[in-house]
């Protein structure tokens, strides 16, 4: 009986309107530095609330998230009269979340006007988490408690949740502008992709290595050392070929490349306009963790009417990858003849 007890959420001690500080201070519940921490409890709670509805694929996102929520943890803790210890806010606290911000950045710097909340559910419940913030960073100057590092660190952080949110409204906007493209194929390519997506159609090891291969003879002939990739249908590489004396930097580009002509169906090359400044998908380079490439030299490998792969070619300038992509496109059309699915 005493451990249920001890284990009891309510003490009672609070019923009188007063409870204790971190030091053991008795204070009243409607105190300053109350309101403060509560205020960064509902702060936490909603940066939560924003964590739960983060689209597929976020970790890296989530994982943000998640240290904002310890961290706020820890700064309620130090409002509240416990020791700073060295896992404290710090100034490096600070700094990290600056270069979080410099990340994003690319994602809205053509933003010069109000943003209207509400682009996803995700980036409107961490617009909420930034009001939030706001006001907590107004109660903590008004209760007279702030440490320069804490002012600081409740003024960056509203800038940092303000920059996650316009990055999931610009990501929604890109698998839209994708989405609004792939509508635009012919409906029998479209239904082609989805016949082949259902029955796990992608390109095969042995097709990757024998078109490698070709491709790599065209490129001795006319003198290029190249690093050629091969992904499947989901942007997978399965086979990557290094050939002697080339670059080492362009084994990871003909990685990306092959991926960006899976993931968006398209010829690398032709997002180079569009991800121009004012360009439709401005910005998208800086999605998926860098591995967008917006220039040439990536393809995608076309199977009985669908994208079952891609192609990626590094090493030389643009325009010889681009047309040794192409090249290997044709090769890859004598490997996997053009035809209509079973």
């Amino acid at each position: 009986m005493n451990e249920v007890a001890d284990a009891s959420i309510y003490t009672k001690r609070g019923d009188g309107g007063q409870t204790s500080l971190g030091n053991g201070r008795r204070v009243p519940k409607s105190h300053g530095t109350l309101e403060v921490l509560g205020n960064l409890d509902e702060l936490t709670s909603q940066l939560g609330l924003a964590k739960a509805n983060l689209p597929p694929g976020e970790s890296d996102l989530l994982e943000q998230i998640e240290t904002l929520q310890r961290e706020l943890i820890t700064l309620m803790g130090e409002l509240a009269g416990a020791p700073r210890s060295g896992h404290g806010i710090t100034a490096a606290s600070i700094e990290a979340m600056e270069a979080r911000i410099d990340q994003y950045s690319p994602c809205f710097s053509q933003l010069h006007t109000f943003v209207l909340p509400g682009g996803t559910v995700a980036s409107a419940n961490l617009d909420v988490a930034r009001t939030i913030a706001r006001r907590a960073e107004r109660s903590l100057g008004k209760a007279g408690l702030p440490l320069a590092v804490h002012q600081r660190y409740m003024n960056r952080l509203s800038d940092y949740v303000y920059a996650m949110a316009r990055y999931l409204d610009f990501r929604e906007g890109i698998a839209r502008q994708v989405a609004a493209g792939i509508q635009k194929r012919p409906p029998q390519n479209r239904d082609k992709e989805a016949v082949a997506m259902e029955r796990g159609r992608s390109v095969s090891l042995a097709q990757a290595k024998r078109l490698l291969e070709e491709l790599e003879e065209e490129a001795l002939r006319q003198g290029l050392k190249l690093v050629m990739a091969v992904a499947d249908a989901s942007g997978r590489p399965i086979a990557v070929h290094v050939m002697d004396g080339a670059f080492i930097a362009s084994y990871d580009i003909a990685v990306n490349k092959a991926f960006t002509a899976v993931s968006l169906k398209m010829p690398t090359k032709e997002l180079e306009e569009l991800c121009k400044p004012g360009g439709s998908l401005y910005g998208l380079q800086n999605t998926n963790d860098g591995k967008i490439v917006i220039f040439g030299g990536g393809v995608p490998l076309m199977g009985e009417g669908a994208v079952i792969g891609g192609l990626g070619v590094s090493g030389s300038s643009a325009e010889n990858d681009t047309r040794m992509a192409e090249i290997g496109e044709q090769l890859f059309n004598q490997v996997y003849p053009q035809g209509e699915l079973a």
